[in-house]
């Protein structure tokens, strides 16, 4: 019976399967990378996977994300670009944890196209399985983007990784909506028209993305914007000038295709099409779960 255990370690949130011959039979989550830290992976995987590896002992056990980094349970390096994803799994770091063998899949690095130094980590394999799912994407430039925490613009040639950009939308998101005074607390569900409209605006060329958060607030005190539909605002201002940032930094290298795939969590995924949709880009969003599983089956024929 072939069996894997495989992890998706993000800053919030271990998103853990357990595959056998091919098909998911379980999953779990755990704590995020921000959460644990140093020696409380190992101990927050073990509590996550317990039932598991009692039950498939000989499991193959893959983790990637955080869990390779700096902090995480231990450093595994990265594959320089231009490479494969597949690159970062054929070289996973090894470490062992009671008798049994953890692999940590590396991440990957490159000097983006602002001539900045970049890197990635737990992408690489979802864009593994994007691959899988996607056959014309070994053949000319594609595309894809993976919001997150840190947003991810990644460019392949041929099915190559030439390089990505890298921005910090989430981050930006969730400081100001938590810290900040911009909406005051006003996180009602989410608004579309006013998230496209904050799209627009972002995108457009009048005034700067500092300047702009301000109106987030401003519409509400001048009741120019429900008090409720400020995080929608705030939302589509960040990510709007996350896409039209990235368009324009894309297109003035390899150009902008015609599609653009989106891999993320159904609700951030979504917004990122909707962003798109709104500047013009059609776009695909392929659920990071699905794209993690696939890539996760396909790692599986490199651990033998």
């Amino acid at each position: 019976m072939n069996a894997i255990i495989a992890g998706q370690w993000g800053t919030t949130r271990l998103q853990a399967f357990l595959i056998v011959n091919g098909a998911v039979v379980d999953e779990g989550t755990g704590p995020g990378a921000a959460q644990v830290r140093g020696s409380g992976f190992e101990e927050a995987f073990l509590a996550l996977a317990a039932g598991w590896l009692e039950t498939h002992p000989q499991a193959s056990i893959l983790l990637s994300g955080m869990v390779g980094s700096s902090f995480g349970w231990q450093d595994a390096g990265y594959v320089d670009c231009p490479a494969r994803p597949a690159d970062a799994v054929r070289h996973c770091a090894e470490i062992h944890s009671h008798g049994r063998i953890v692999r940590i899949v590396r991440g990957m690095a490159c000097t983006n196209i602002m001539g900045e130094p970049d890197v990635l980590r737990g992408e690489e394999t979802e864009l593994l399985g994007w691959q899988a799912h996607t056959p014309e994407s070994e053949q000319g430039i594609h595309i894809v983007c993976i919001p997150g925490t840190h947003a991810k613009w990644v460019i392949l040639r041929d099915g190559v990784v030439e390089s990505f950009l890298t921005s910090a939308a989430g981050e930006l998101f969730a400081a100001l909506g938590k810290e900040g005074i911009l909406t005051d607390g006003g996180n009602g569900a989410h608004a579309p028209d006013v998230f496209r409209n904050a799209v627009g605006d972002a995108a457009g060329q009048g005034a700067s993305l500092p300047h702009l958060l301000f109106t987030v607030r401003s519409r509400t005190v001048r009741g120019l914007m429900r008090h409720e539909d400020a995080a929608s605002r705030l939302s589509g201002l960040i990510i709007g000038a996350d896409v039209a940032g990235a368009l324009r930094l894309i297109g003035g290298t390899v150009g902008v295709p015609e599609r653009i795939a989106v891999i993320g969590m159904p609700e951030l995924g979504a917004r990122y099409v909707d962003a798109l949709n709104v500047l013009g880009v059609t776009a695909s969003l392929m659920e990071s779960r699905t794209a993690t599983i696939a890539g996760s089956q396909q790692a599986g024929g490199f651990l033998d």
